[in-house]
């Protein structure tokens, strides 16, 4: 049996390249299943008479190893490349929520100030067209967040945007506390969204829709009752 085994061992190494046996180019048992092949052939079979079941056994653990461990890596970078797919997104939207944040309200303080300046004086000066100048570039930056298709919070917004901006020698503090409102309640949808998915992966279009309704469903009523979200 020892023979046998150092007979293979010779044939192995005789017939192995040096890039099987380089590091991280096959892993050792690749270099045990080619070995048993390549010392199993080049013996022309002369020795399969000492061939044991254990021998046999002992090859199948090794292809059995090989196989499972190569499940697992292809698992783990598949599983790898998901969850960074996921925190991208994640990111994005966060960074989303942030930036719409800071343009709506930047865009209604700068008609409240707008409105300050117009019971001071009602005659058009040089702040003022710098205000609607500000106001204008916020009002279209902002439509480019938002979906056109969108029927409900997205459309709702705009909406809003143009009303606010039609009416600015007028007070717009209603539609403005109401682009507010609204605002509140579309970055918690979004906030809630990308908590969800950094939890437990990509919502399903099923998911997403319940959450969608939820919250403007939660929106609808506060408008009603003149309240504000918790």
């Amino acid at each position: 049996m020892r023979a046998w085994f150092t007979r293979a061992a010779q044939v192995a190494c005789a017939h192995s390249q040096p890039d099987i046996l380089a590091p991280g180019r096959g892993g050792q048992n690749t270099l045990l299943i080619l070995s048993y092949i390549r010392a199993l052939y080049s013996l022309n079979m002369k020795d399969t008479t000492t061939i044991n079941i254990t021998q046999i056994a002992t090859l199948i653990g090794v292809v059995l190893s090989f196989v499972v461990g190569s499940a697992g890596l292809w698992i783990g970078i598949r599983n790898s490349r998901k969850t960074i797919f996921i925190n991208s997104i994640t990111a994005s939207r966060i960074k989303y929520v942030q930036d719409l944040r800071n343009n709506i309200a930047e865009f209604c303080g700068l008609f409240f100030r707008y409105n300050l300046l117009l019971k001071d004086d009602p005659k058009l000066s040089t702040e003022k067209l710098k205000i609607l100048e500000s106001s204008d570039k916020l009002k279209y930056l902002i439509m480019l967040y938002l979906n056109p298709e969108d029927k409900d919070w997205d459309k709702t917004i705009i909406q809003l945007i143009d009303d606010i901006r039609a009416s600015m020698d007028q007070n717009p503090t209603d539609k403005i506390n109401e682009l507010i409102k609204i605002t509140q309640y579309l970055l918690k949808l979004e906030w809630e969204g990308a908590k969800r998915e950094s939890q437990k992966g990509i919502l399903s279009k099923k998911e997403k829709d319940k959450l969608y309704k939820k919250y403007f469903k939660l929106y609808q009523k506060a408008i009603l009752k003149g309240g504000t979200i918790k």
